[in-house]
């Protein structure tokens, strides 16, 4: 029954759309008790929609409607990849029936990326940084820091734990106390870190479950720098840059998940179009949305970049503090 609810809620804020077929006989609204229309109650809007069907079928409703997996997708995806700002400036013109809304697209573009994402991570780390006490095998790479030197050996005890006195030496110095070290800021930081590598399991989770979170805030920063790109154009609204910001990053999130599908295939042209195709599509997109002249366009697009990038590096380090903390 709940389920059954649910669903219901779904449907009356036009989650859900049903074929004649599952249409409910009665011939008023169950709500208000008005007059039916075709689909809809004529009063207050309710679709007329009986639930009363296998919970496959609705779910199946739900998941497509939610993610539109209809022709506004085909129509949608290749203007976008392809054609940088069409759909952009097609959607801000009014034309919306015809693609997906933009941050359906978005939320569906990032699921793809982070489970190809993790998947990649999983598979390709090497077993030699994945920590097992039962099967850890300790290589007798030389470790610098400073003056002091030490072999991974030292650093590792059997079992594949880590040796914190051997690191506390390595990092402090022999001379340190360890009563001093404890009330440490900096010793703090050292014994996260190293119950971090012992719970590397743990770690990974806490990345998996951040990383997305953080990455939302990717689309907000984006259309904050568009709107102080174009602050004194009055032509163009913060609702203009949060749309050019969503498509730009649903790109960003296609193309870096079709790398990392890929990167086995095309190997070290993976790097470069990755490093030139971002610029290139971002240029396009300011030219054709905002009709911004070339050498504009050019500027724009190099402050955007840089912009972009230091952000995404203050949002990785975010999301390690966040993992380390919390292991």
């Amino acid at each position: 029954m709940s389920t059954e609810a649910e669903m219901a809620g779904l449907a009356s804020a036009g989650a859900l759309e049903s074929k004649g077929e599952t249409r409910d006989p009665s011939p008023h609204c169950r709500n208000c008790g008005g007059p039916i229309g075709d689909k809809y109650c004529t009063r207050c809007g309710q679709l007329n929609e009986t639930y009363h069907r296998p919970l496959l079928t609705l779910v199946v409703e739900a998941v497509s409607d939610a993610f539109s997996l209809d022709g506004r997708l085909a129509r949608t995806l290749p203007a976008l990849v392809f054609r940088p700002g069409r759909a952009t400036r097609a959607y801000l013109d009014g034309h919306r029936a015809r693609y997906v809304p933009p941050f359906r697209l978005y939320v569906l573009s990032s699921l793809v990326f982070f489970a190809i994402l993790f998947w990649v991570i999983d598979r390709n780390t090497p077993d030699e940084f994945r920590f097992d006490p039962a099967t850890a095998e300790v290589a007798a790479a030389e470790v610098s820091v400073g003056q002091a030197t030490s072999s991974a050996g030292d650093l590792l005890n059997p079992d594949g734990t880590v040796n914190r006195e051997a690191v506390y030496a390595l990092v402090f110095g022999d001379e340190a106390e360890l009563d001093l070290r404890d009330q440490d800021s900096a010793s703090r930081l050292v014994d996260q870190i190293i119950n971090a590598y012992e719970n590397q399991t743990l770690l990974q989770m806490i990345l998996e479950s951040w990383a997305p979170r953080l990455a939302l805030l990717l689309f907000p920063v984006f259309a904050l720098f568009l709107t102080l790109a174009y602050a004194w154009v009055r032509r163009f609204y913060i609702y203009d840059h949060v749309i050019t910001a969503l498509h730009f990053q649903t790109f960003m999130y296609l193309m870096s998940a079709s790398q990392l599908a890929l990167g086995g295939l095309i190997g070290g042209w993976a790097a470069m179009v990755f490093a030139l195709t971002p610029p290139i599509y971002l240029y396009r997109l300011l030219r054709v949305t905002y009709d911004t002249g070339r050498i504009l366009a050019v500027l724009r697009t190099f402050v955007l970049i840089i912009a972009s990038f230091m952000a995404l590096v203050a949002l990785v380090a975010a999301l390690l503090v966040i993992g380390v903390a919390q292991v």
